[in-house]
């Protein structure tokens, strides 16, 4: 199995020039939604399965893995503008104080 996901990674490497962007409005959209969330989905995709599977002990798959998208959606959802965001707010913030710092002491 392992030479086979070689392999893969192989052709893909050698393919990706092969890639452009998309010019379809709604994958674009889907896309960077994705994007934009998918540090959280990350982060908070083992907790939601755990609490799916270990704490709520959902035994239908189908329904298992509805209640974790749901769940993924929707903690990744608030971790990004609970947490995420603001950092990044706050991180803005201080590069352009501090390139003003540097600017002042400069002149």
């Amino acid at each position: 199995y392992a030479a086979f996901g070689w392999l893969l990674c192989l052709i893909l490497g050698l393919c990706i020039n092969l890639f452009h962007d998309s010019s379809n409005r709604i994958i674009n959209h889907f896309a960077e939604s994705v994007a934009t969330y998918s540090y959280g989905i990350y982060i908070l995709h083992c907790p939601v399965l755990y609490l799916v599977f270990g704490v709520l002990r959902v035994r239908n798959a189908l329904f298992g893995t509805l209640l974790f998208a749901v769940g993924i959606v929707i903690a990744s959802f608030a971790a990004y503008w609970t947490i995420e965001s603001p950092l990044i707010n706050v991180g803005r913030r201080l590069s352009v104080q501090s390139s003003v710092d540097e600017k002042c002491r400069a002149a």
